[in-house]
């Protein structure tokens, strides 16, 4: 299980065990302040309105990837009530997951959500409903893990809402090759507790300041969760589906 210290990262709380982490040769560059390059970024980010997300989840028993376009745009915190606000994700996953004390499940599930005024809508297409669409209500015995992992899908959509560490602790690795691009790469390296340490990497297009890729490794139990993100502000539209 992937512990939760690095905070206001927005990370899910699904469960995932020990995963390989891959290695990113970095390049000679001009060093910078990450600090400042994570504020830049973020405030460039609060210009977005649509995204594409995907995310691969690896260790122990649990293998998953997951798809999905976004569109809307999270505001900030009003007091301690957030204002009501429109946003949608159509998304899929699909795998194998392992959740802590219980035996591994296949999952094969594509959702729609809808939020609007204060209002959440979901809809559920699985090999349980034979391919056609359902309304869903959601049930504390069974997570939806796409549902559980929207904030990571659609993260530079949350860039209002972000209360992100970004004052100290983050270092300039320098450039590194992303998808055949020059990518900035900055890291953080956090003391989890119990002799566990978390890596939190994010890759940043030096050209838009967005956010291309993010991922969290974790070294007792090793694992790994990492988000591509992709397609910014191109046109998406996510309406409810025939049931």
């Amino acid at each position: 299980m992937v512990k939760r210290s690095f905070a206001c990262l927005l990370l899910s709380s699904s469960a995932i065990g020990a995963a390989l982490v891959p290695s990113m040769p970095s390049h000679a560059a001009p060093p910078q302040n990450a600090s400042t390059l994570l504020k830049q970024s973020i405030a460039r980010m609060k210009t977005l309105r649509t995204v594409h997300g995907e995310a691969y989840l690896q260790g122990g028993r649990t293998n998953l990837r997951i798809s999905g376009d976004c569109e809307g745009q999270v505001p900030l915190l009003q007091g301690k009530k957030r204002p009501h606000y429109s946003f949608r994700t159509n998304s899929w996953a699909r795998g194998t997951l392992k959740l802590s004390g219980k035996r591994p499940q296949r999952v094969d599930d594509h959702l729609i959500e809808i939020l609007s005024g204060g209002t959440t809508a979901l809809w559920e297409r699985t090999p349980a409903t034979h391919g056609v669409w359902r309304p869903l209500k959601l049930s504390n015995d069974r997570p939806l893990v796409n549902l559980a992992y929207t904030s990571e899908l659609c993260d530079p959509l949350f860039a209002n809402s972000f209360h992100f560490p970004v004052g100290s602790g983050w270092k300039d690795m320098g450039t590194i090759a992303f998808h055949g691009n020059r990518v900035r790469w900055v890291q953080m390296k956090a003391n989890a507790g119990g002799g566990t340490q978390q890596i939190g990497s994010i890759d940043i297009d030096p050209r838009t300041l967005y956010w291309v890729h993010f991922q969290l490794t974790q070294t007792h139990p090793r694992s790994l969760e990492s988000f591509d993100f992709s397609r910014f502000n191109a046109p998406v539209t996510i309406t409810a589906p025939q049931t």
